[in-house]
């Protein structure tokens, strides 16, 4: 069975408790499992949505994408953040629950069933006290978005959309290979060739409007024209009469072009004021069949005459409409993106109204967006690099212009081929070489990758946690240094490993929560982001809105400290704060010495020396008495890793003595929930700390193997080894213990 299907079923079926059951286990499809629960909530007595204290549920797994989990009860009401259920999925159900918001790849390391269970708690209470459209997640659309992605210009849509007025003919030409992103351009602005035994299809528009109320699930659009009615329109709305109209009008005025408008296919601007999220959507629709075959399903045309090889005639009067004709002509619905302009740059920008010979070497770059095209050509500029690996999946789109190096005729271009482009074009004696995938997930690419990891640099520059860990763990590579910006985009960071890769990247982003947890000036550092919405019909495609000066400032200082760190050989993590007026303040660390490393059978724990200095700390100001208190840590069950992040002082109602202590309990919870909340759940409890005496040993006491055989048995739900650590006078000692796991 699928890993995260048992990990569910252990925990609910051993640890549920009263608060889950399970139901039956399923095997779906070939490599599909299905786990159905009974979950008891915390429901209101007056819930925002009709939440019940009890809900059946199935949470499917597939092979290589997120659990999905459905609510079993029919009349479970369409709330925000749920998605309606492709007609091909094996259940009665319609729609799924949204859990989790982050892409796979960054996820799938912190899941687990108690995870899974956790997140699906979250969401019920959430929706249950109306809070479900917090500040982390943008509203939803009506609709759920597309694979694929329509590029128009205002001034080409404003022809192609325009009511009264005689056809106007585009054609959509594909900007990579996998043809998922089209550029609407006049037929006469294609010079090349699409391929041998191809022809460009040329379309004509037509926009429709329609009001919807959307305060629940995002629904999939029509699949077929005959459905247009029903699927879209409300009460009041006849998109089909619409259509018809305005074809009719078309052919009217088509005049010597109406042969041409026949054999043309139709796109249709589907324009939707959402009265729920007060907004307006849009997106495409286009039609398998052409205008002529359209023009006969409504009623308006002939079908053509093979006899006498007559093309399409108009019907006058009109006929009725052939809905089977309708039924029988698909729709293939697009993502409507808007060339970038004045107007959108000023609202994605968040306004209302000497490096030296230590980079003259081979680096591998991770990421070239945002932070990486900026730091990565602000480092060529000035002489950096003799060669150059550029990585990166993504292609560039109108939105990205806002704060990329690129160009708006790069737009939809793979971002690493265009910026190696550029490098070149800026330096002709640079060495560089563009990778269009992820690290380690491109099969055919990994052995070269692998090879420019061996240089003396690699740059993470992909803001990508899963990435970082990944990299942290690929041991054929140089020293690494990664840089990203947080949600707020008022700070940048950077995380800088020592030349001996004591403290790797995994290892510094444990310190990087630890000072976010103990600075007060770190409060908001990872909070709200200012979230924009970037175009219609794409669900959650989201950028921070942040000015392009505040990222040139914070890229040109991440560059600058790229730079003066590679010439030092200690490691180093920078947090660099940019005030509303351009002012900027600094918090450094440079941890010391290396980590405590501890193993228990496929499990590591490692905790820095600054953080078992802080404990010592609270050891001497409690002297004579013990002290201690609970640990809170990143736990990455994909890698089997626990990086101990911060060890809590002792709650206020701890009592200690010179040869005992014992941990309170008061406002623990909402301190470990504050702690989260700071992080971004990043981190999670994972034991407990206190403090031996002087003169005592720092093994454990018979009290001490107690406490880890009780909390052992607490944690095997969890499904992970507990952590203890232990501070004596001048020593430590960091135990990881559990059951087989």
């Amino acid at each position: 069975m699928h890993p995260l299907a048992v990990s569910l079923f252990d925990f609910v079926d051993g640890h549920g408790g009263r608060d889950a059951k399970v139901n039956a286990v399923y095997s779906v499809d070939e490599g599909v499992e299905a786990v159905t629960i009974t979950l008891t909530t915390s429901a209101p007595q007056h819930p925002a949505y009709p939440i019940l204290p009890s809900e059946p549920l199935a949470v499917f797994f597939y092979p290589e994408h997120p659990p999905i989990v459905v609510p079993l009860r029919r009349d479970f009401p369409p709330s925000p953040h749920s998605y309606g259920l492709p007609v091909e999925m094996k259940t009665s159900a319609e729609m799924s629950l949204c859990i989790d918001d982050r892409p796979w790849d960054d996820a799938c390391g912190d899941y687990s069933g108690p995870e899974i269970i956790y997140r699906i708690h979250r969401w019920l209470d959430r929706t249950a006290t109306g809070e479900i459209n917090d500040a982390l997640q943008a509203p939803d659309l009506a609709f759920l978005p597309s694979h694929v992605t329509v590029m128009i210009s205002d001034e080409i849509r404003r022809h192609l959309t325009q009511s009264g007025c005689p056809p106007y003919f585009v054609s959509l030409r594909a900007t990579d290979t996998a043809e998922k992103f089209f550029e609407a351009l006049p037929p006469e602005a294609i010079a090349d060739s699409p391929g041998d035994g191809m022809e460009w299809v040329t379309y004509v528009g037509i926009s429709l409007e329609a009001k919807v109320e959307n305060a629940g699930a995002m629904w999939r659009a029509p699949t077929l024209l005959g459905h247009l009615r029903q699927s879209i329109a409300g009460p009041g709305f006849d998109l089909i009469s619409d259509v018809q109209k305005r074809i009719s009008e078309m052919v009217e005025k088509a005049n010597s072009e109406l042969l041409r408008l026949y054999e043309s296919q139709l796109i249709i601007e589907v324009n939707l004021a959402n009265l729920t999220a007060e907004r307006m959507e849009s997106f495409f629709l286009l039609t398998d069949r052409t205008i002529g075959e359209v023009g006969v399903g409504l009623g308006l045309l002939y079908p053509p005459n093979t006899d006498i090889n007559a093309s399409y005639t108009r019907r006058l009067p009109s006929g009725d409409i052939d809905q089977e004709r309708l039924d029988g002509i698909h729709l293939l619905q697009a993502n409507h993106v808007r060339s970038f302009d004045t107007a959108a740059a000023t609202f994605l920008s968040g306004r209302d109204c000497s490096h030296d010979d230590p980079l003259a070497l081979p680096c591998l770059v991770l990421g070239v967006g945002s932070i990486g095209s900026q730091v990565i050509t602000n480092l060529v500029r000035e002489g950096a690099f003799t060669e150059l690996v550029l990585v990166d999946d993504d292609h560039l789109a109108p939105h990205n212009l806002v704060r990329h190096t690129l160009l708006s005729s790069e737009v939809g271009r793979s971002k690493s081929s265009s910026v190696a482009e550029q490098l070149v074009a800026i330096r002709p004696d640079l060495q560089c070489r563009a990778l269009h995938g992820k690290f380690g997930q491109n099969t055919e690419q990994d052995d070269l990758i692998s090879e420019f990891a061996e240089a003396e640099l690699v740059l993470d520059l992909t803001a990508s946690v899963g990435a970082s860990r990944s990299l942290s763990d690929h041991e054929s590579r140089g020293r690494a240094i990664s840089a990203f910006f947080n949600p707020m985009g008022n700070a940048v960071v950077v995380l800088a490993e020592d030349k001996a890769r004591d403290h790797d990247l995994s290892a510094l982003e444990a310190i990087y929560y630890g000072m976010i947890v103990d600075d007060e000036r770190l409060e908001d550092h990872l909070q709200v982001p200012n979230i924009a919405m970037i175009g219609g019909g794409q669900c959650r495609a989201t950028t921070n809105r942040m000015a392009s000066s505040d990222a040139a400032i914070l890229s040109g200082v991440a560059s600058k400290h790229i730079g003066s760190t590679a010439a030092q050989d200690e490691a180093s993590v920078l947090i660099n704060h940019i005030g509303k007026n351009g002012s900027m303040s600094s918090i450094q660390l440079s941890p010391k010495g290396s980590p405590i490393v501890e193993v228990f059978g496929d499990w590591t724990a490692r905790v820095s020396i600054d953080v078992i200095d802080k404990l010592r700390m609270c050891r001497t100001t409690a002297s004579p008495n013990e002290t201690g208190g609970v640990l809170l840590g990143i736990v990455d069950h994909g890698r089997r890793s626990i990086e101990v992040v911060v060890g809590l002082p002792a709650a206020p109602d701890s009592t200690g003595t010179p040869n005992s202590f014992e941990r309170g309990v008061h406002d623990l919870r909402e301190v470990i929930d504050q702690a989260r909340q700071k992080t971004m759940d990043q981190i999670v409890y994972i034991g407990e700390w206190h403090t031996h005496p002087d003169g005592a040993r720092v093994d454990p006491s018979p009290v001490d193997n107690d406490q880890l055989e009780g909390l052992r048995s607490a944690m095997l739900g969890q499904q992970r080894p507990i952590v203890m650590l232990i501070v004596g006078a001048g020593e430590t000692n960091l135990i990881l213990g559990g059951d087989d796991l």
